[in-house]
């Protein structure tokens, strides 16, 4: 049976705020780490996909940069982890664009499953 996350936890919850300098090194600002919310899942894939996949080290030495099928079979992983609602991102405080990403799921005993944790930091 595949993880459902609780209907009784609040979704998404913030787990802790930090501060440090903005993308440009200017000024300190204030990040969110939060679960991360469905709306921003499409943006996570596009990230995944085009920042994180063309650099993995498996992905890379088997040669399957540019493979359509392996990247779509990366992406269905990935949107199944994200399904699950375990997966946390950071995001400049009032802002809903991602400035990292954390990729968890959970796997029980008898799934069918890739073990997948991904973590980016843009």
């Amino acid at each position: 049976m595949s993880f459902v996350r609780p209907a009784s936890l609040k979704f998404p919850q913030i787990y802790g705020t930090f501060k440090a300098n903005d993308k440009a090194g200017t000024s300190q600002v204030e990040y969110v780490i939060q679960d991360l919310p469905e709306a921003n899942f499409e943006e996570a894939l596009t990230l995944l996909t085009e920042v994180y996949l063309p650099d993995e080290t498996l992905y890379r030495s088997r040669g399957l940069v540019g493979n359509v099928d392996a990247t779509n079979e990366a992406r269905e992983c990935w949107r199944k982890k994200l399904g699950m609602k375990t997966s946390l991102g950071c995001f400049q405080s009032g802002s809903t664009e991602l400035a990292g990403l954390y990729v968890l799921g959970v796997v029980s005993k008898g799934d069918v499953s890739y073990v997948v944790s991904v973590l980016i930091c843009l």
